[in-house]
């Protein structure tokens, strides 16, 4: 299983935020056209997006922090086992 397809429902709740606050954004865009709402309800809802935007972003940058960490655990486990099998095989032989 490809390592990102193992991590990507990690933040689906951030994508659903995000989708949530752009249809927030989009519909107020439209009725603040039509002088149907305020500029104060048409900014938080700015804001709003702006910050699903950061929180999804944020909560990648961690996947991909993780990620990166695992894959060196495992590289530094694996220069273990090669160096344990060496010692074993100079100890055996």
């Amino acid at each position: 299983m490809h390592s990102s397809h193992c991590f990507s429902n990690l933040h689906p709740s951030a994508e659903a935020q995000l989708r949530q606050a752009q249809l927030t954004y989009d519909r107020n865009q439209t009725l603040q056209q039509q002088g149907a709402v305020s500029t104060e309800t048409f900014d938080r809802a700015k804001e709003q997006l702006d910050m699903a935007q950061a929180g999804l972003n944020e909560r990648k940058a961690q996947l991909d922090n993780t990620q990166q960490t695992i894959k060196e655990e495992i590289n530094q486990e694996k220069e273990n086992l090669a160096k344990y099998k060496k010692f074993d095989q100079s100890m055996s032989g």
